[in-house]
């Protein structure tokens, strides 16, 4: 199955250091308790499911309802299979960390919400 193309997978995730090394097949930022990473879909998997495998074992327990995964229209389908058994939110465009991350339509409309009061 192919996994090309970049997509943010955001929630609450721990931090890893090594996640964040130059050489790493994804990037992760990490704030407050919110954990997001930039990456090929199949890196985010791996990503994802290893921290929902180790993260209990410091306290942390990721809670996939509120989890997703922002992807471009064309990696929606390929999001939906590799996901599946996950249960995170497979979306265009999403709200994250005060700002917006996604698809145009759903930046405008935050932006203009955010001017318009």
């Amino acid at each position: 199955m192919p996994s090309s193309g970049r997509c943010e997978c955001g929630g609450e995730f721990a931090c890893s250091s090594s996640a964040s090394s130059p050489d790493a097949p994804l990037r992760q930022c990490c704030y407050a308790d919110d954990s997001s990473a930039l990456g090929k879909l199949l890196a985010i998997l791996v990503w994802f499911r290893a921290l929902c495998r180790i993260g209990p074992s410091y306290g942390y327990h990721p809670d996939h309802a509120k989890c997703f995964l922002v992807v471009k229209p064309d990696l929606v389908h390929t999001a939906r299979e590799l996901f599946a058994a996950e249960g995170v939110q497979i979306v265009m465009g999403r709200r994250f960390v005060g700002g917006y991350m996604g698809d145009e339509t759903g930046r405008a409309a935050f932006l203009r919400e955010k001017v318009e009061g």
